[in-house]
């Protein structure tokens, strides 16, 4: 069976980017937040539809791989606002990371220690689906 499987074209289906579930590989001709709008615009989903969708997956530790990037929960798998919660509380800062590109750091305003990272469509706050 292997012997007659077309490895080239089945390779052509390999997905380049689930930026719902942080995957996005090198070789993909788009940005980021293309991926996600143009994904978006396939599925038919509105703006709060991405919002609800993206914080679920990220609950429920949905990502490519187990990456632990933008999963703001203490249990993670289970379905809770706890994304939301840790995503906007403002005793966290959250600046560029300076040694992944693409990749945010959140830290304690107060101390300064390093609590959680995040791909940047995480904290994309605003977009259109125009």
């Amino acid at each position: 069976m292997a012997a007659s499987t077309d490895v080239f074209s089945f390779g052509q289906l390999d997905p380049k980017a689930d930026v719902f579930r942080n995957y996005f590989s090198s070789t993909s001709g788009l940005s980021r937040t293309t991926a996600m709008i143009d994904r978006a615009i396939l599925l038919g989903l509105t703006v709060p539809e991405v919002t609800v969708l993206v914080g679920g997956l990220r609950a429920l530790n949905a990502n490519a791989a187990q990456c632990k990037h933008g999963v703001f929960t203490a249990k993670p798998g289970t379905f809770t606002n706890d994304f939301f919660v840790y995503l906007l509380d403002l005793s966290t800062e959250w600046e560029k990371s300076t040694t992944v590109a693409g990749l945010y750091e959140g830290a304690d305003r107060k101390t300064g220690a390093r609590a959680m990272s995040a791909p940047s469509l995480t904290r994309l706050s605003s977009w259109s689906m125009a």
